[in-house]
């Protein structure tokens, strides 16, 4: 599975279980602090591997924020 794919699939599962929910500005600076301290443990920059990583985690969080946005109705 591509790493895009592998995003599509797991934004769709946290859209699911944050439909209903509204996040606070705080909430939502947790989320990004959390994905932030996630990214920068990546110790290997040169890496490919984990240039991506650090992608789909961005994604993830910016992902997790969009679905309680956007609640499903």
């Amino acid at each position: 599975m591509s790493a895009t794919a592998a995003t599509v699939k797991k934004a769709k599962e946290i859209e699911t279980v944050v439909a209903d929910i509204n996040l606070s500005a705080e909430e939502r600076l947790a989320i990004a602090v959390e994905a932030l301290a996630d990214i920068v443990a990546e110790n290997d920059l040169t890496c490919m591997r984990a240039l991506f990583r650090m992608r789909r985690r961005a994604e993830v969080a910016l992902a997790r924020v969009a679905a309680a946005d956007h609640p499903r109705h």
